[in-house]
């Protein structure tokens, strides 16, 4: 649904005169890296004019961070305009800031005059009380029944010759997830002086105990999560921002060179780079992770074994979180 709303804000500009390019990732004054969901420029015999556009396709209206994130955006990398679209429109507190800072908010109600009825109604975000079964993931793109082979494969011996785990049960499985935009700042070299710069990074963290598992992997959209078990979140995305913000902090504090590497390699498993001097929370998304889970057992010994139903590949951190909330896939599977 993102990808969609930006193809067509950047063909509404390269109509009216503009080229344009989607994602565009560009450095700014202070070293940090940006992506700009589209970037619109036109020049003329005496200046470029250059427009950074947020592209929100999002169920709930906009906060002022987003204003805010991108007037930092623009300011460092020397634009001369920011523009919101958001589907869902915005909050009264992201309409003052944007009145504040200059920053142009466009809701739904332009989007229809500028895009028309058709194409509105096609990028609309259903409501979630119309069709529970709908919610914001990743699709399943892998076979089903490859991922029965490999769940089976994982019973055997390691010449793979005798079933050693009986396969007790098989599902798809909605695991929750955020995704969370971080903002990292880190000291830096540039011209003979330490300065400090910053990147984004878009983090995806499971929603039952908080553990990373990567990078976005990719824009998501809206998927049916009636098909398997659809397990609910146990942390909420407050929690895990702390245990975040506890994490760089508790790193900042240390000096001895054990220590720093100590609290260097917890916040690898963060998803946090370092050297790291601080880091903001600028958004957070609530998805669904697609995987085909299967339970596995020998001598009443009990595991997980989980295949993601995104990339077809075995998940041994997913595997591990499942089969310690084995009691939960359980009492989920069995409604």
């Amino acid at each position: 649904m993102g990808r969609q709303l930006e193809q067509r804000v950047a063909a509404f500009f390269a109509t009216n005169g503009y080229t344009t390019r989607c994602n565009e990732i560009l450095e700014g004054r202070s070293g940090g890296r940006h992506e700009i969901d589209v970037l619109a420029e036109k020049s003329d015999a005496l200046t470029t004019y250059r427009v950074a556009v947020e592209c929100k396709a999002w169920q709930q209206p906009i906060e002022k961070d987003v204003v805010s994130k991108l007037h930092y955006v623009i300011s460092d990398l020397g634009l001369s305009k920011g523009i919101i679209v958001s589907l869902a429109g915005s909050r009264s507190g992201a309409d003052r800031t944007a009145a504040d800072l200059g920053i142009d908010l466009r809701g739904p109600d332009d989007l229809r005059r500028h895009l028309g009825d058709n194409a509105v109604g096609e990028l609309s975000v259903p409501s979630e009380t119309t069709n529970a079964t709908l919610g914001w993931g990743y699709a399943f793109r892998s076979s089903p029944a490859e991922a029965e082979k490999l769940i089976r494969s994982s019973g055997k011996g390691r010449l793979g010759l005798r079933t050693l785990e009986q396969l007790l049960w098989l599902s798809p499985v909605w695991l929750p997830a955020y995704c969370v935009r971080l903002t990292v700042a880190q000291p830096g070299v540039k011209r003979l002086r330490t300065r400090r710069r910053s990147s984004t990074i878009d983090n995806l963290y499971e929603a039952l105990g908080g553990t990373f598992l990567g990078r976005v992997p990719g824009t998501w959209e809206q998927v049916r999560t009636d098909q398997g078990v659809s397990l609910r979140p146990a942390i909420r995305d407050t929690k895990l921002h702390a245990s975040l913000r506890k994490a760089v902090q508790d790193y900042s504090r240390v000096t001895s060179a054990s220590a720093i590497q100590r609290h260097a390699a917890n916040l690898a498993q963060c998803g946090v780079p370092t050297p790291c001097s601080s880091l903001s929370v600028d958004q957070t998304s609530p998805v669904s992770l697609p995987y085909y889970a299967g339970i596995l057992e020998t001598s009443g010994q009990q595991r997980v074994v989980a295949i993601s139903g995104w990339t077809g590949e075995l998940s041994e951190p997913v595997a591990q979180l499942l089969t310690a909330n084995l009691a939960l896939l359980r009492a989920q599977a069995v409604r």
